[in-house]
């Protein structure tokens, strides 16, 4: 056959110029790509949604990090191949736009996942969407969530699923958790020595799917390592979508459905109490403190803060596929390295590290880890990570100049591996953390309940070994107090929260009148939100960064406000007498830090100290600091004095900013556990 050489010349000199341009929209981290451009690197006949960011493909395979004493060549500048390797994989999408890659299975569009069960691998789990590639981290989701709908949607069903899910405050930690530990024991098997059984593996989040905007960041995060968060599987797709009750038996062993924990020690809400008992955990990762609970699981990793702090759950999972990961790579996702990369840094504020951060050397090593193997490890494709996770956060490019609400922190790293990793991911956790902060569309209900966990306390404990069969009958006996505790954390000052929208108590004509009116409604927020939650016991954890106006400006602060109801129910509802002997015992051992045995123990005290002090008041009123309203001295609410069910409260600073909720929570169920004692 002859070949016209004049056509021949055209079409070569043609696909060099389409090389050519790719590999300079690359470097330039463009963007918006034209049309012809995307059409033909995707390996489907329909149009993608939006251009493809090319500044966010792979520019070079997952592999081993270049002999080096860092991870990184340099901070600024890609690693010595990473130039080559962009140029070279350009050429090789564009020649072959049929090739397998990690982005095909993200941007391709993706069948009916409810038709019929995934693809499997050798491990019996949600496999590979082909023979030769990794399964895409939004693919997986999307057949992960339809294999389980579908599961749920018929009477019985002879294959094994596992449910694998984060902690009901639905933070970013226990989202990735879920969805990471899913993903990897999917695509890389159970790690020694943990002989799990054969199942298909769902990440279920504890929220709904209307709550994203109380978590913006979790928003961004997803965004940016490629998952759309439709796709997720979430609370009212079960309760909504298939009408089911979680508290029912359909999520039973016996129904072929297993549970896994991450992120919490204990199944709680609608999954704990005396539901429990019809549920079978198999597998917990974790870093609260261990209450006992589920010692018969299978997998079961623990790292207690009282005893091994470990600053992000997401860095418990990354090392439990080390040897995998090292070994094999390129088998997933290069995004589910970015994703987990995401939870470290925003629970450990960018690697920093103890005593002043929560950053362990376990969380140093995981992000050490997966650095080479992220898209972090090139700056072309981490600039792209943070334009994704910027154009899907409410913030502007303006906020990531403003120090004001977020303070970076400078500790010096003794490794030099993490200091370079801290400055490379700074920016990044930037727009998390602010993300984070952006709560000023929230009103007061959902403030409280953006990162919210509730616990149902007995006393004596029916789980308890202590508990004999004969005094427990159904999880209650006539001498049991049962009280459920719900705990909020916000991150913002109460100080702040009294007054949004507000003029300054220096501007008003009747400061004391303001005072009294903005803590009134507090009071009823709260009030409103026990009553809806059918709580006892509400603590309200405030955290926040002094504002530049305060002689701290930019120091981590945080505040505790816990209040007590008369239940209408039980032993304590019978005499109001022991429900205010049990409000001033759980109030004296908060304050005394009773929890606490050895003095030397001083992460675990809250160092709880009155009075609180509020926004400045004028001189008439003796120019001094707010002070709490609508309590009197023993923390008896005012308003419900004449009231059938008393209200008892307190709010403190917290002198120990570093005692988070992992802290907190046990601390409260102890005391209140002593002081419950007392009253039996």
């Amino acid at each position: 056959m002859r070949i016209n050489r004049s056509s021949f010349n055209r079409a070569l000199a043609f696909l060099l110029f389409l090389s050519i341009a790719s590999l300079l929209l690359i470097l330039l981290g463009q963007r918006d790509q034209p049309s012809w451009v995307t059409s033909w690197l995707l390996p489907s006949s329909q149009p993608p949604s939006k251009p493809i960011d090319l500044s966010h493909q792979e520019s070079f395979p997952s592999s081993s990090p270049p002999p080096s004493s860092s991870i990184f060549t340099s901070s600024s500048s890609p690693p010595p191949s990473s130039l080559l390797s962009t140029s070279t994989e350009s050429l090789s999408l564009l020649l072959a736009p049929h090739s397998t890659t990690p982005l095909t299975g993200f941007l391709a569009p993706a069948s009916n996942p409810t038709m019929s069960r995934p693809s499997t691998g050798g491990d019996g789990a949600i496999g590979t969407t082909g023979s030769a590639s990794q399964q895409g981290l939004n693919q997986f989701i999307k057949d992960a969530k339809g294999f389980a709908l579908s599961h749920l949607s018929t009477s019985s069903n002879p294959e094994r699923i596992t449910f694998i899910m984060g902690n009901e405050a639905g933070d970013l930690d226990s989202a990735v958790c879920a969805i990471s530990l899913s993903y990897l024991l999917t695509h890389y098997g159970p790690p020694a020595p943990y002989n799990l059984p054969k199942t298909t593996y769902v990440p279920l989040i504890q929220s709904n799917h209307d709550d994203a905007s109380l978590r913006p960041e979790n928003t961004a995060a997803y965004k940016a390592s490629g998952i759309d968060p439709s796709d997720l599987l979430c609370l009212d797709d079960l309760t909504g979508k298939l009408g089911l009750d979680l508290t029912s038996s359909k999520f039973s062993p016996s129904n072929n459905i297993f549970l896994g924990l991450v992120d919490h020690p204990a199944l709680g809400g609608q999954w704990g109490g005396p539901n429990s008992a019809q549920r079978k955990v198999e597998l917990i990762v974790d870093h609260h403190e261990d209450d006992g609970h589920h010692q018969d699981a299978t997998m079961r990793i623990i790292r207690s803060p009282s005893k091994d702090p470990v600053g992000s759950a997401s860095s418990l999972v990354a090392e439990l596929f080390k040897d995998q990961i090292q070994k094999d790579p390129t088998k997933v996702d290069r995004r589910i390295f970015d994703f987990l990369i995401s939870a470290i840094i925003l629970d450990t504020d960018n690697l920093r590290p103890a005593p002043k951060g929560k950053a362990t050397r376990q969380d140093f090593d995981s992000v050490l880890l997966m650095m080479p193997h992220s898209s972090f490890y090139d700056p072309v494709a981490s600039k792209g990570v943070e334009q994704v996770a910027l154009s899907n956060s409410p913030l502007t490019a303006l906020d990531l100049t403003d120090s004001s609400s977020l303070s970076s922190p400078d500790d010096a790293s003794a490794d030099p591996d993490v200091a370079t990793a801290r400055s490379a991911l700074n920016k990044y956790w930037q727009i998390l953390a602010k993300s984070k902060l952006k709560v000023n569309h929230l009103s007061g209900r959902d403030l409280l309940r953006r990162d919210y966990k509730e616990v149902e306390f007995f006393e004596p404990d029916p789980s308890s070994s202590s508990s004999s069969s004969s005094s427990v009958v159904g999880g209650s006996t006539s001498n049991q107090i049962s009280l459920k505790l719900g705990f909020s954390s916000v991150p913002i000052s109460l100080e702040e929260w009294l007054h949004r929208g507000r003029p300054s108590l220096l501007e008003v004509p009747d400061a004391q009148k303001e005072m009294e009116s903005n803590w009134k409604g507090w009071w009823n927020v709260l009030d409103e939100w026990m009553s809806s939650r059918k709580i006892q016991i509400a603590v309200v954890t405030g955290t926040y960064r002094a504002p530049p106006h305060d002689k701290d400006a930019g120091k981590h602060k945080r505040e505790l406000v816990i209040a007590l109801r008369q239940p209408d129910s039980g032993l304590l509802s019978k005499d109001p007498v022991r429900s205010r002997t049990l409000w001033e015992e759980l109030r004296k051992g908060l304050e005394e830090d009773a929890h606490v045995q050895d003095a030397t123990d001083v992460d675990r005290r809250l160092m709880l100290e009155k009075p609180w002090k509020g926004q400045r008041l004028p001189e008439a009123l003796g120019g001094k600091r707010e002070r709490v309203q609508g309590l009197d001295g023993e923390g008896l609410r005012l308003d419900t004095i004449q009231e059938e069910r008393k209200v008892w409260a307190g709010v403190y600073r917290q002198g120990n900013a570093r005692a988070n909720r992992k802290v907190v929570l046990p601390a409260v169920v102890q005391i209140l556990r002593n002081s419950c004692r007392k009253l039996i």
